[in-house]
């Protein structure tokens, strides 16, 4: 799989999308999502109706014990929160990958009133 040097490549090494199709070339699933790079993560060829889960990147802030998930419908596309995001390509969910502090001051930052985010 993929070209000279990329042999033991993680998910996390990839800075293009170029490069993460050049890692999977050649290699498709029957009605499913095509490979794809997020910006932090390449993802595999997938098959149709599948959750792909792959290591949370080693960043700060971030837990590498847990798993990114990434959906494929069973139409083939990646699936977005919203109809623009599955037509730009899908959207990663990142959530399980933040340390629990992250996660607190997300939940303050998206609350939808000040009592809210007095937890």
């Amino acid at each position: 799989m993929g070209g000279p040097g990329t042999a033991d490549m993680r998910p996390w090494d990839f800075t293009t999308l170029d490069q993460c199709l050049s890692y999977y070339h050649g290699q498709t699933q029957d009605g499913g999502c095509n490979a794809t790079w997020d910006k932090i993560l390449c993802w595999p060829p997938t098959p149709p109706d599948t959750l792909s889960r792959l290591p949370c990147p080693p960043l700060k802030g971030v837990d590498p014990s847990q798993v990114a998930e990434r959906h494929c419908t069973s139409g083939g596309f990646w699936e977005g929160r919203t109809q623009e995001e599955s037509l730009a390509g899908g959207w990663t969910n990142y959530t399980p990958c933040l340390i629990p502090e992250i996660r607190i001051l997300m939940d303050k930052l998206y609350a939808k009133s000040k009592e809210d985010a007095q937890v």
